[in-house]
């Protein structure tokens, strides 16, 4: 089920999934995994040849589906909750020449406790998480600057930074960042796409 309203100064996102492909893989391996969610923002083109908009969402999933490096497999666990803002702006100045950036703050956590977890976080009380609620590799905020250089076809040089950073991803809640730069320079061969 999929809700989606759109005017022109706003946006209203609601829905429920699950995987239905595979059911009885899907069911076998993870359980009843359902997600459900909702965004709703604004989107305002007020300042000339810049498009803005920002969002605030929500995500509840019935079981969050982690990543094991030492096993190499994923493993269903615990229902999840994500919530927060993103704000995204890309600006045209010319026809040959646009800049994006893009940050989304998020907060992620296990719902209800894990008494495995309890103690060793035990000490940490007070520090605005209940006890093992943080999810692994969970982002807290994703940031992304680009340009990029050329007309609606031939060549074009584009540079993308992302920037990253996760709270509590570690046993003792060392927090982590990583930043990642791509530089790229590519033909497009018509105006809508690589193919004529």
């Amino acid at each position: 089920m999929s809700v989606i309203a759109l005017s022109a100064d706003g946006f209203l996102i609601a829905g429920l999934l699950r995987d239905h492909h595979h059911a009885s893989v899907f069911d076998a391996a993870f359980g009843d995994d359902v997600v459900c969610g909702a965004e709703i923002g604004l989107r305002t083109k007020l300042v000339p040849k810049l498009e803005s908009s920002v969002g605030l969402f929500l995500l509840d999933s019935a079981s969050e589906i982690l990543f094991s490096g030492d096993a190499g497999d994923t493993s269903a666990s615990r229902p999840s909750r994500r919530y927060g803002v993103e704000w995204t702006n890309d600006y045209h100045p010319l026809s040959w020449p646009s800049l994006e950036g893009d940050v989304a703050v998020t907060h992620a956590r296990f719902q209800g406790d894990h008494p495995a977890q309890a103690a060793p976080y035990a000490s940490l009380a007070g520090f605005g998480n209940a006890p093992g609620n943080y999810i692994p590799g969970a982002p807290d905020m994703v940031a992304s600057a680009g340009i990029r250089l050329g007309e609606k076809t031939g060549w074009f040089a584009a540079a993308l930074s992302l920037f990253r950073t996760a709270a509590g991803c570690r046993p003792v809640l060392i927090p982590w960042s990583q930043s990642l730069t791509d530089l790229t320079a590519p033909k497009k061969l018509t105006e809508h796409g690589w193919y004529s």
